[in-house]
């Protein structure tokens, strides 16, 4: 029920009535202010009929408004205006799917112009990458007047909402046609989750059920790979106590350096279980280097202080690894989960603070990271990390595209959570859009915890990746 009365057509002035028609209940409602009506509908038919803007485009960025919003009237009035346009039935499932993280078969131009949909509609901004990719496709004019439209339509939204205004019956068929994914009645948070189902997203024992099974079995085949290279060498890089590395040595002289990064949700966490990870890089003449930092809840929620942590890491590194026979012109970083959100904030270092060259590192491997915070601060994780503006925007790698020289492999499982799926394909769309050298991996019917064990292997995906990265193979495995 409309929070005003929607007017009855035949009670208008006749001037007045082409402006509210009797099958339209926004403008009924609206037309209680028919001079703003007026200018309001005039905003929309530029947009509707006299931009320049490819139409199927402009209708699938409002199609997006109103999926993300999980505004019904939105969504099911553009989808009929879309498929005039040259929407098809085709698209309106990409965008869902788009939305929802997935693969899709649109071109590249398209997938800006949903994404920039999408961040204007949740947010209050548009991410350098995406900006640059829309501006050079269609120029000033063009991108203007894109912007112009969703803006508009993200106020529309929010009209909407606030008057609840109710969908016709004759749109409500399109719901049955092309429903919103995992539409709740509670409020959304971010892009199309409430409350409960963000913090799912960002929950990885929900979507990985055999998460401690397998954290049993990283601590097994730690243990045997101590047992067969020996105990590694620990190096401090700092004054903490947990500030050390520990370095499996590699019998070729002056070899590059693994250094890899472990996740854990950012919590207190150990570089020991993830010792199984030593022969593929040590078999194919390389070190790897497992650093430990503190814990979030050890350093009063603040991420700034773990990733200075592991920035420091790396300096030490290259400042030091001549020592243990390591190569310091070729070092590469690597993480998991949070260990790759960190990853990626190793990738838009100032070097210049840790007085180390600009290009320290040579090569990056995210695996199944978190590169926009924004949708993190959002979750249950707000809990035990303090996400105040200053650390989203400093510690979101995806917002700083430009400061990454080196190359990236991004990799995440088919079998992660929808938002993990997502930050990884757009983090690596973001990367390629800026021209950046990056290398997408999907692992098919891998969650969370299982694909970090392909790293375990120089056949396996990411093992073979890594150690191509670094121009390595794996020795003793590829004569087999």
């Amino acid at each position: 029920m409309a929070r005003v009365p929607y007017v009855e057509t035949a009670s208008l002035p006749e001037n007045q009535r082409s402006l509210a028609p009797v099958d339209s209940h926004i403008f009924r409602a609206l037309v209680h202010s028919p001079e703003a009506l007026r200018r309001y509908k005039g905003l929309t038919k530029f947009i509707r009929e006299e931009s320049s803007i490819d139409s199927r485009l402009r209708e699938m960025a409002l199609i997006q408004v109103g999926y993300v919003a999980n505004c019904a009237y939105e969504y099911t009035h553009h989808i009929k205006t879309g498929l005039r346009y040259g929407v098809s039935p085709e698209d309106i499932r990409a965008i869902a799917d788009e939305s929802a993280g997935s693969a899709t078969a649109l071109d590249p131009l398209a997938k800006a112009v949903l994404r920039a949909a999408r961040q204007l509609t949740l947010g209050h901004d548009v991410d350098e990458a995406t900006f640059d990719t829309l501006q050079s496709a269609l120029g000033d004019e063009q991108l203007l007047e894109l912007l112009f439209s969703v803006v508009t339509y993200t106020g529309t939204v929010k009209l909407l909402t606030t008057l609840r205004v109710d969908l016709e019956d004759t749109y409500k068929h399109y719901l049955d046609d092309f429903p919103i994914r995992g539409a709740t009645s509670g409020p959304l948070v971010y892009l199309t989750y409430d409350q409960a189902a963000l913090d799912a997203a960002y929950d990885q024992a929900v979507y990985a059920p055999n998460r401690d099974q397998l954290h049993q079995r990283y601590r097994a085949l730690s243990d045997a790979a101590r047992s067969r290279l020996g105990v590694p060498e620990r190096f401090f890089y700092g004054t903490g106590a947990i500030e050390h590395l520990d370095v499996f040595r590699t019998t070729q002289p002056n070899a590059p350096v693994f250094a890899f990064i472990h996740g854990g949700a950012w919590k207190a966490s150990s570089s020991d279980r993830y010792a199984f990870l030593a022969d593929t890089f040590v078999e194919a003449g390389a070190h790897l280097a497992l650093i430990d930092f503190s814990g979030v809840d050890e350093l009063d929620g603040d991420l700034r202080a773990m990733v200075r942590q592991v920035r420091s890491a790396v300096a030490w590194l290259y400042a030091n690894a001549a020592g243990f026979g390591g190569d310091r012109n070729r070092i590469f970083v690597g993480g998991h989960s949070s260990g790759a959100h960190i990853t990626g904030c190793v990738g838009v270092t100032d070097w210049a603070e840790f007085d180390t060259p600009p290009d320290v590192v040579k090569g990056l491997l995210c695996c199944s990271g978190m590169y926009d915070l924004v949708p993190v601060s959002l979750s249950k994780r707000s809990e035990y990390v303090r996400f105040d503006a200053e650390t989203i925007a400093s510690l979101s790698s995806v917002r700083q595209i430009d400061r990454i020289t080196a190359p990236v492999i991004v990799a995440y499982g088919t079998e992660e959570s929808p938002e993990f799926q997502r930050q990884n394909r757009e983090f690596a769309t973001a990367l390629e859009a800026a021209g950046k050298r990056v290398e997408l991996i999907v692992a098919p019917g891998y969650n969370h915890f299982e694909i970090i064990e392909t790293l375990a292997n120089p056949l396996g995906l990411l093992g073979s990746a890594a150690l191509a990265q670094m121009d390595l193979t794996g020795a003793r495995y590829a004569t087999q």
